[in-house]
């Protein structure tokens, strides 16, 4: 039986205010195609689905579009809810879903969902008793067990003792409170940060760093498919894995390889390989004077022109416009830095400039440089108002 893996889809999400739309679907019809191509039984979407509780329409016009043509080539759909789902929301029909083989986690009640399958796909009604694990059959089941991204606090609920902030506890104990029997194969999707892992700009990170949990948390199950990482790595485990995010969400990504994982699920044990997914778009760092990259773009490809762009400016004054000029050349520019402002350096001729300048003006220099653009009507009256603010307050 093979299984495709695949998470944080984050459908809807914005970079740096450009719709991803277009690249999502372009990516999620090569998994479409990869799920065909392998003859996959199932797809396992661990989570963070949408890129926030309420998504617009244009993406959840594209995972219904994407779940239809996906049902056409898999008998079976996992999906579970991560950190930037609506729970809730996502989870609206799962019972009536269930019978056309689209099986979503219902709203965190203390216990994991258990989907069956059995070796031909099938999807068995009861759980046979598992046969042992130095004597398993062809024609042994597999359980998939799905559990949506839950905190401490959601665990409180169902089991008082524990601590306010112990993931790993409270990760533990929704396992052990689902009778999982480890003499079966099991299969667990998990939406969780395990301990150690690398992240990435694109993820949130809660103040603290309190929510890690241990890879032991997971011991016993067959693999562990993960999401809410957005770099493919294993987890403690090389049958724990993220699968990473199928695009790059942030800059900090660029050199990252995206991929889903086919997780063949055998008698002797678990074989995991990695497919490429290709991007419409690369995410690309270029830097150098403003002169310099505006005469290398007619050098470049026009694959690595149209790629998403950030420009690390070396030049040692500000440049006028630099984003609306070098997306003459680069059409998908989306940001522009100056190298000496990163370092703690300044973009201004000198002390008695600045001095002579009012607090506002200042800002907006600050502003442009940081950005590459001027502040909106809005933003300047926000900025007008809170440094009138200050100033009031100082009085």
């Amino acid at each position: 039986m093979k299984l495709i893996h695949i998470s944080d889809l984050h459908l809807g999400k914005r970079f740096k205010e450009r719709s991803l739309i277009e690249d999502q679907k372009h990516v999620l019809d090569q998994i479409i195609r990869i799920t065909e191509e392998e003859k996959a039984t199932g797809v396992m979407i661990a989570g963070d689905i949408y890129d926030k509780p309420v998504p617009p329409g244009e993406a959840v016009l594209l995972f219904d579009e994407f779940l239809v043509r996906l049902r056409e080539v898999c008998d079976h759909i996992f999906i579970i809810s991560g950190n930037h789902d609506s729970a809730e929301r996502l989870s609206f029909g799962n019972r009536i879903m269930e019978k056309g083989g689209v099986h979503l986690s219902p709203c965190f009640d203390g216990r994991m969902k258990k989907v069956t399958l059995r070796a031909d796909g099938e999807q068995a009604e009861k759980v046979a008793e598992g046969a042992p694990a130095g004597d398993r059959t062809e024609e042994e089941p597999v359980n998939i067990w799905m559990l949506p991204f839950v905190k401490p606090v959601h665990v409180r609920e169902y089991f008082e003792d524990l601590e306010r902030d112990d993931y790993t506890g409270a990760i533990k104990w929704v396992i052990e409170n689902s009778s999982v029997d480890f003499a079966e194969k099991n299969i667990l999707m998990g939406h969780q940060y395990v301990t150690g892992s690398e992240r990435s700009e694109s993820e949130e990170v809660p103040v603290g760093g309190l929510d890690g949990v241990s890879a032991e948390a997971f011991e016993g199950f067959d693999y562990v498919a993960l999401g809410h990482l957005h770099k493919a790595q294993p987890a403690g485990g090389e049958n724990i894995r993220y699968c990473g995010s199928p695009l790059r969400y942030s800059f900090s990504e660029e050199k990252d390889s995206k991929q889903l994982l086919v997780v063949e699920i055998k008698n002797d044990g678990v074989e995991i390989e990695s497919r490429e997914l290709l991007p419409l778009r690369d995410v690309k760092t270029i830097k150098g004077t403003f002169d310099q990259l505006m005469t290398e773009a007619h050098k470049m490809e026009e694959g690595q022109r149209k790629a998403y762009i950030r420009a690390e400016l070396t030049d040692k004054e500000y440049i006028p416009d630099a984003i609306q000029r070098l997306r003459s050349a680069y059409p998908n520019i989306l940001e522009v830095r100056y190298e000496d402002v990163e370092r703690g350096g300044s973009l201004f001729a000198g002390r008695d400039e600045v001095e002579e300048k009012t607090p506002f003006e200042y800002l907006e220099d600050f502003f442009r440089a940081m950005r590459g653009r001027e502040m909106t009507g809005e933003q300047k009256a926000i900025a007008r108002q809170a440094i009138q603010k200050i100033w009031e307050d100082e009085e």
